[in-house]
């Protein structure tokens, strides 16, 4: 009877339980209607993604209790503003959350103060009416677009505790709302079978940024996308108490539990291209080609090909199409750099193969740049060596959002001496156009970043501090120094090709300019001012007058003159200009007619051109010329090689023969529609140790580059190094200045002889020379109009011969003389 009764008590309990509770939620059930009924009717978008997420204040810590060790900790936030407030102008409201990390006996770890800046995304339904990316059901608070902290908690094994809370920086924002995420842990023997696990929308979400869908992934996928997945973390404490709670509903969030991780290679779209540097010897190259996130391609793939070797005349283009069942795309090439460029989204993987490497992959060649916010305010301290001037270099970036003006926008800065007083100030111009091979060092659709555009300050002693500042979070800055008196090196040929060719190393060149931190980078970062950015190499830029022959040539003797040699070396350009063609030679078929055009420039009328023989005998040899049936020459000649001037001749189309039996090889100039191999004749001067050579030059207002061609005695293998300095015939007064080049006027270069070639040196039995390497010297305009001493001194290792020239694009004024004989017709 007693365990009848405790039943009979039970009963009665629940009974009276349920009496007091079914009104209760009859009330919730009603209330819920009336919320259905007069909801914004935007909450109940099937669209839409919903997220718990709890509000933080300015007054009180909302604190997370973090999983031991955890390697990541994901926070991402939502400002709230007034509903009133979403229709002003401010296109960044900003606001800021503090942290702190503890221990489980509540002391401070780590703290700081992270300032954010958000926007509103709305967007217009079929009525046109506005709908917001993010929003609460039936509130007057309005979500601003999430914002993301990512920490790193690698070596911070004590931390048990995550406190955040936020400071207002702008009065619009009156709260926000937090999500904190960490990495699910899965035992790695659990990986294969958690996804047999998982509910058929849980995979679905994992998958909807793959390529496939989630029932046609592989086993080595799915894996992958389990391994990488977030859970999010609650407040501790009591509900209502110690934290509030909101459904935040979403149209397009920062997802945290299904980052699109993309696979190994480089990316490129039709917005970006793809750049791989090849070492100097080449190789065979294959590229291959495949989705995003590393699943083969459905669709056939549009790419344009294009390769830059170390000149001009070294440049090729193609564009196929790609079948979608394709494998690779191979190519063999030598040094320089290959350019991809997709029509659509992929990832490129580029492996080399050579001689003496096996196959190995050369895609990963991105270069990471860090540039600092502008809007927060940037400031770098400037170091002066004995109170001499120092060098700087400002790199101006922006950041270019397709949804936002593409309105000018100006770079301030200041420059401030010892006491905090501004010397000088100014604004410096940003970048426009998006870059073609640069993109922000994260996945983000509809945002590019401009080129670096490159100011050089020459800053005076009484410089030390350098401040920048901007309107707008979008523009960039980076810094960098130089030291004073600095010698630019360059190692030729290897510095010209981006990549080594030792297995799986990309040359470490030496760097020119270094990056310089801000001194205020610490508050930078807490305020997310610092912006990493995926660099790549870029291509040259040819000049088309140059290329389309539109330009002046000028070689520079030394002053005082050098002992001089004259040397044949190869022609591989274009059909050569007029006033070129004394200098070029063709070849002259032996005991035979050829039909030969001769030409000069400036409508000449007569020419003597030289006949050049190259034998392999020392023996006398007998030889005639004879032009349109008229013996013109005939004489006994001996030697390996000698220069036969002729008479004067009529320009234009000549029958000539050239009885010899000399055998070996017969050149002439002045022939223009040459069919076969040509040779250009160059003077060149010594250069030992005991003689350096100096050009006297005319520097202009602009950009300009001087070439100079170094050859060593053929044979010789042993390297040079030449010390090139440019000095100013008239004393520059120093000053600080802001110009958007630079000059070295010291340089190294340390140059390797090319092996293989024997360059004859005319009227000289028994020498041959290496070809020539290429030295560029640039003068720009940061050097003031006016005449210049360039010295080239050789400092170490094998001496030889030089020349400088200079080609100037475009149409220029020039004043020749020339002496012309009247020939009787014949």
């Amino acid at each position: 009877m007693r365990r009848y009764g405790r039943f009979l008590a039970i009963l009665a309990f629940c009974a009276t339980g349920f009496w007091f509770i079914v009104p209760i939620a009859t009330n919730y059930v009603q209330q819920w209607f009336q919320f259905v009924e007069n909801a914004d009717p935007h909450t109940l978008s099937t669209k839409a993604v919903n997220s718990l997420v709890y509000p933080i204040t300015a007054d009180k810590w909302l604190t997370f209790a973090v999983p031991e060790e955890s390697q990541q900790l994901r926070i991402i936030t939502n400002a709230h503003i007034k509903r009133a407030d979403s229709l002003s102008l401010n296109p960044n409201w900003a606001y800021a959350v503090r942290y702190e990390m503890l221990d489980k006996d509540d002391h401070v770890l780590s703290s700081g103060l992270y300032h954010q800046y958000s926007r509103i995304s709305s967007y217009k339904d079929e009525k046109g009416e506005l709908i917001y990316n993010n929003y609460y059901a039936n509130k007057a608070l309005v979500p601003l677009d999430g914002r993301l902290i990512l920490f790193g908690l690698q070596g911070m094994k004590k931390i048990a505790l995550l406190r955040l809370k936020l400071e207002v920086t702008n009065p619009a924002v009156i709260e926000a709302a937090v999500r904190v995420y960490v990495p699910v842990k899965i035992a790695e023997q659990y990986l294969a079978t958690e996804w047999l696990r998982m509910k058929q929308t849980q995979r679905e979400n994992l998958a909807k940024n793959s390529i496939y869908p989630a029932s046609l992934l592989s086993p080595s996928e799915k894996k992958n996308l389990v391994k990488h997945q977030w859970q999010p973390l609650g407040p501790t404490g009591i509900i209502e108490k110690d934290y509030r709670t909101l459904i935040l509903y979403t149209l397009n969030d920062i997802e945290a539990d299904a980052t699109l991780t993309l696979a190994s290679g480089l990316q490129a779209d039709n917005r970006h291209s793809a750049v791989i540097p090849l070492p100097e010897d080449g190789g065979d190259v294959e590229l291959s080609f495949k989705a995003l996130d590393g699943s083969a391609l459905t669709t056939p793939l549009e790419i344009n090909v294009q390769w830059f070797g170390r000149t001009s005349k070294e440049r090729w283009q193609k564009t196929e199409i790609r079948p979608k069942d394709a494998t690779s795309t191979k190519f063999k090439l030598t040094g320089g750099l290959l350019v991809i460029r997709p029509a659509l989204p992929v990832i490129v993987n580029a492996s080399l193969t050579t001689a003496t490497e096996a196959k190995h992959d050369i895609s990963d060649a991105l270069l990471s740049i860090k540039a600092y916010r502008a809007n927060i305010g940037v400031e770098f301290g400037v170091l002066h060596y004995r109170q001499q001037s120092s060098a700087l270099r400002v790199d101006v970036r922006r950041i270019v959002d397709s949804s936002q003006s593409t309105d000018n926008e100006k770079l301030g800065y200041q420059w401030l001496n010892a006491e905090g007083q501004i010397i000088a100030s100014g604004e410096l111009a940003a970048p426009m156009q998006a870059s073609l091979y640069d993109r922000i060092a994260s996945i983000a659709d509809g945002i590019d970043v401009t080129d670096a555009m490159s100011y050089y300050l020459q800053v005076p002693p009484e410089v030390v501090q350098i401040r920048f500042t901007a309107n707008r979070p979008e523009l960039l800055v980076s810094v960098y120094n130089q030291p004073y008196g600095f010698t630019k090196t360059q190692v030729i040929p290897e510095d010209l090709y981006v990549a080594h060719n030792t297995f799986k190393e990309v040359r470490d060149q030496q760097l020119s300019w270094f990056p310089l931190p801000a001194s205020n980078e610490k508050e930078l970062i807490t305020q997310q001012g610092v912006q990493w950015i995926s660099g790549q190499y870029k291509p040259p830029e040819d000049k088309p007058e140059a290329l389309a022959g539109d330009y002046l040539w000028q070689d520079f003797i030394p002053q005082p003159p050098a002992p001089a040699e004259y040397v044949l070396t190869d022609y591989s350009g274009d059909e050569p200009r007029a006033e070129a063609l004394p200098s070029i030679f063709c070849d002259l078929a032996q005991n035979r007619n050829n039909t030969v055009k001769l030409s000069a420039i400036n409508g000449l009328q007569t020419i003597a051109p030289e006949l050049i023989y190259l034998r392999n005998d020392i023996k006398p040899f007998k030889f005639e010329f004879i032009v349109d049936s008229e013996k013109i020459n005939t004489m006994e000649a001996m030697g390996k090689q000698g220069v036969i001037r002729t008479p004067e001749l009529e320009v234009g189309s000549r029958t000539m023969r050239l009885n010899t039996d000399s055998g070996g090889r017969w050149l002439m100039n002045y022939r223009s529609q040459c069919q076969g191999k040509r040779y250009l004749k160059k003077r060149v001067f010594a250069l030992n140790s005991n003689r350096p050579l100096e050009f006297i030059v005319e520097h202009g207002s602009e950009d300009e580059v001087f070439t100079a061609r170094f050859y060593t005695v053929s044979g010789n293998a042993e390297r040079s190094q030449i010390k090139v300095s440019i000095t100013p015939l008239a004393e520059i007064e120093g000053r600080g200045f802001i110009t958007e080049s630079w000059t070295y006027t010291h340089r190294l270069y340390d140059i390797r002889p090319l092996p293989n070639s024997k360059l004859p040196v005319l009227y000289k039995q028994y020498r041959n020379m290496n070809d020539r390497e290429l030295i560029a010297i640039p003068l720009n305009s940061d050097l003031p109009a006016g005449s210049y001493r360039i010295q080239a001194a050789l400092v170490q290792g094998s001496p030889g011969y030089a020349i400088l020239s200079q080609i100037k694009p475009g149409k220029h004024e020039q004043r020749r003389f020339y002496r012309e004989v009247n020939l009787e017709k014949r």
